[in-house]
């Protein structure tokens, strides 16, 4: 058991964690519309140019 506890982070560390991660994802969200709106790119775009992105492809 002690190889377990060594490895798992302590509650309040994970709930720390979580409030972090939370925070970034709605400073992300709040973000998005901004930067669609800045680069004039509609949700279209953006879906299709998200995937074309996973391909390995980069923009210039």
């Amino acid at each position: 058991m002690t190889i377990l506890t060594e490895r798992i982070p302590k509650p309040s560390i994970i709930r720390s964690r979580i409030d972090q991660l939370r925070k970034a994802l709605t400073d992300l969200e709040f973000l998005l519309p901004v930067a669609e709106r800045v680069h004039g790119i509609d949700k279209r775009e953006s879906v299709a140019e998200s995937k074309s992105n996973e391909g390995g492809q980069q923009d210039a």
